[in-house]
């Protein structure tokens, strides 16, 4: 193995430009390579933000015929990595990742390294996603063979990314940044990035090594004088790409993007559909048209519009002609998109859509304004949002006479944010471009009005949530271990034994005290072990330490080996106003309409208690299980439905409070006298924890659910019928698929098939997306979940 490149230079660092690459435009980058350098050794460094789903995305290749090359691409149908060659039509190594990158939302950062002369064959092609190291499996002829000379680097051969422009094989459909390529030598991933220490994310640097041979290369695309500009390269090596189907003509073909990794934009959101039918995004997933022309799906942005003093701004062009049903406007984060019914009558919906000979403005079915200009062919359709109130326009003509800018004239108000923006085709027919920022505004925004980008949205209450709530997994040692790699002392701790069925989910908590913990799947009484029982022996500044016996019990740390495994998964949390999540204990005295009072100082949304001395049901109280949620109940050790009647009175009829919540009398199981109780409760903070509920629509490529962050960790109950309180997290799955499932009220071992079906999910930038038509994802079927971050959008990387 030749030495691995230094790092580069630290500190913050802006990349100011991307090239957006339109796969239906037959567009590439390459170049006829001049001399042949190193075909073994060579480091590739990108970034890229994915764009169509339904094609593959070039990386780097090099091309000699379509019997010989060597490819790096994302596949259309997985979206796994594979990095292959072909010899004279034959498939010589092929290997590809365990892992599937289909998060459209934010920008990935990904760097191969290829040397064949390296005496391990799995260290021959090697890739990190994020700074992370990316497992890669064999596919075919796997890894290549000892000093083997692949298509890269070889005099004659052409060499980039997107169609080749011979013979059209392969599009890259999406946003390219920031490409380095090493030639003849490896350059560690550090050498491109490091990790922010103050949001824990991978951000990043300026690149200070060498580019090695002839062929090393930097594309940064930031000029735009011409076409050919953007092919130039910056290493000083003149290894400059010719550019084919690439535009810098004003409007919408404009190709070099203001969307970057340090200044991610809204598109178009590929992954949020209700039904069957759902947007087809393209060009960066900046194009969109319906999916199917009997219905109405509409076109979601990955980004809102959020509640703040200054303002935002987007653009939609109707690029075709128009069938006099187009429409654009605002939808919540949560709502159901309805394709069978047009914009704005959804009670979560405002828009404007032309009604046949004219439009209209409406929400909820009801008609704001009538009468209106049609959007026709080659007109911008506009909105504007500042705290609560919305305009919409045509052509710089703001409906309602509105001025934004001036505040008068919204044809909404009172709104919350966030709010969507979406545009809507009624036909296969209809092409609408989107603009959020990233090229020119076809009109000058209203006066502080901003583009719709991370950068630009509200700096999130907590910047780095591994400071509050984190997940672990660890090995037992069958004795005492100190779990040491949080960045807070947690005050709640949940430990389950990922690999042994019939072990409890163990809760403890600092308010209880150490060693004293209750069951999450039964209804069982408080456990108080001293020495040399098991539990958690202490809350610690940086974790917490875990002790078993020698008896064999081994719930919480046990030898990880025999028949017990001794796989651990721990959920951890802080306690504090920030997190807004408080513990509180109380004695029961069985008189109805009890307050107890909390520290949250917030609504809590979502309430688990369970009584400490007696054999009762752990009650929860979610928001969102029922339109008054506070009259009935579910039950985290059971897979029961909402209960709305037989134990409406656990919450005395009454809806919580920032300081207090209310309990029933006695017969419930939350306010029995002489019992003693444990009570949890969370208060939803932005970027930082969602708690909410949605509806799922049953297909295979399911649901997309907003949360406003990439999570750590996602709880999932259905409430409409009998079924598991199902987990995921990141520790468990690093990378999407996430497969491993286990169930709160459930002590099984953790399952890809839980319950004899699959019910995968992917993690993404800015929520979660259901990949099976299983629950949690059942046609029809009404969901709550509860879900904490890992890094909040405004800083999140894909996933």
């Amino acid at each position: 193995m030749l030495p691995i490149l230094p790092s580069g230079t630290g500190g913050d660092f802006a990349i100011a430009r991307s090239l957006r690459i339109r796969g239906t435009a037959n567009a590439g980058l390459y170049r006829a390579v001049a001399t042949t350098t190193n075909q073994r050794t060579y480091t590739l460094s990108r970034w890229f933000k994915l764009g169509a789903q339904d094609q593959g995305f070039a990386l780097w290749q090099g091309y000699v015929n379509a019997s010989n090359w060597t490819s790096f691409i994302v596949h259309a149908s997985s979206r796994q990595f594979s990095f292959a060659q072909a010899d004279g039509g034959v498939g010589n190594w092929s290997v590809i990742s365990t892992a599937a990158f289909r998060d459209p939302g934010a920008w990935y950062h990904l760097v191969i390294q290829v040397d064949t002369t390296d005496a391990t064959a799995a260290n021959r092609v090697r890739a990190w996603v994020n700074g992370v190291a990316v497992p890669l499996s064999v596919s075919g002829a796997g890894f290549p063979s000892l000093n083997k000379d692949t298509h890269i680097n070889v005099g004659g051969v052409q060499q980039g990314f997107g169609y080749e422009p011979t013979n059209y094989l392969l599009p890259s459909d999406g946003h390219h940044a920031e490409i380095h390529f090493v030639d003849g030598q490896l350059a560690a991933p550090s050498a491109f990035g490091r990790i922010d220490p103050a949001t824990g994310v991978w951000v990043p640097i300026a690149y200070a090594g060498a580019h090695g041979g002839a062929n090393g290369a930097f594309h940064d695309f930031r000029d735009a004088t011409s076409a050919a500009a953007l092919g130039l390269d910056y290493s000083g090596n003149g290894a400059h790409l010719t550019v084919g189907g690439v535009g810098v003509a004003a409007g919408a073909a404009f190709d070099q993007s203001n969307d970057t990794p340090t200044n991610n934009h809204a598109t178009i959101n590929p992954l949020r559909r209700m039904q069957a039918t759902g947007p087809v995004a393209s060009w960066g997933n900046a194009r969109y048209r319906s999916g199917n022309g009997s219905y109405y799906p509409r076109g979601v942005a990955t980004q809102p519009f959020e509640d703040d003093a200054t303002g935002w701004y987007c653009e939609f062009t109707l690029t075709t002609a128009h069938l006099g049903v187009e429409g654009f406007g605002v939808v919540t984060g949560g709502a159901y998109l309805n394709d069978a019914n047009a914009i704005g009558f959804e009670a979560a919906e405002w828009g404007y859509q032309g009604n046949g000979a004219a439009g209209r403005i409406t929400n909820n079915g009801v008609n704001a304004f009538t009468g209106l200009p049609l959007w026709s062919a080659g007109q911008v359709g506009q909105i504007a949002y500042r705290n609560g109130s919305l305009w919409l326009g045509i052509d710089n003509t703001w409906f309602n006479a509105g001025n934004p800018g001036a505040g008068t004239g919204a044809v909404y108000t009172g709104l919350a944010g966030p709010l969507f923006p979406l545009c809507l085709a009624g036909s296969t027919t209809p092409v609408i471009d989107a603009n959020f920022g990233q090229r020119p505004f076809a009109y000058t925004p209203p006066a502080g009005f901003k583009a719709v980008n991370a950068r630009n949205m509200p700096a999130p209450p907590i910047k780095n949530p591994a400071d509050y709530v984190d997940v672990v997994n660890y090995d037992g040692n069958g004795g005492t271990q100190a779990i040491s790699s949080l960045r807070f002392q947690p005050d709640f701790v949940r430990i389950k034994c990922r690999s042994k069925s019939s072990t409890s989910h163990a809760m403890f908590d600092a308010l209880r005290g150490v060693r004293k913990y209750l069951y999450a799947e039964t209804g069982g009484v408080e456990q108080n072990f001293t020495a040399p029982n098991y539990g958690v022996d202490s809350f610690d500044a940086n974790g917490f330490t875990v002790v078993d016996d020698a008896n064999g019990s081994k719930n919480v740390n046990g030898v990880p080996a025999g028949t017990w495994g001794g796989n651990y998964n721990a959920w951890a949390m802080k306690r504090g106003v920030a997190p807004g999540f408080d513990i509180v204990t109380y004695a029961g005295n069985a008189t109805a309409g009890r307050a107890v009072g909390h520290a949250l100082g917030a609504v809590p949304h979502l309430m688990i208690v369970k009584a400490r001395s007696a054999g009762t049901d752990w009650a929860v109280y979610h928001r969102n299980a029922a339109a008054n949620a506070h009259n009935g109940v579910l039950y985290l050790n059971h897979t029961n439905a909402y209960l709305a009647s037989g134990a409406t009175l656990q919450w005395n009829q009454t809806a919580p409070t920032s300081g207090v919540f209310f309990l029933g009398g006695s017969g419930y199981s939350v306010n029995n006298s002489g019992e003693t109780y444990v009570a949890y409760l969370w208060t939803e903070i932005p970027g930082f924890s969602r708690i909410g509920a949605y509806t799922g629509n049953g297909g295979a490529d399911g649901l997309f659910v907003w949360c406003g962050f990439r999570p750590r960790f996602v709880l999932i109950k259905r409430t409409d019928g009998a079924n598991t309180w199902w987990l995921y997290d990141t520790a468990r799955n690093p990378f999407n698929v996430a497969t491993a499932v286990l169930g709160a009220n459930d002590g099984s071992v953790e399952s890809t098939a839980f319950g004899g079906a699959s019910r995968d999910i992917d993690i993404l930038s800015n929520g979660f997306k259901l990949r099976t038509s299983n629950d949690p994802n059942g046609g029809g079927g009404n969901f709550v979940f509860a879900a904490f971050a890992e890094t909040p959008f405004k800083h999140a990387n894909a996933r």
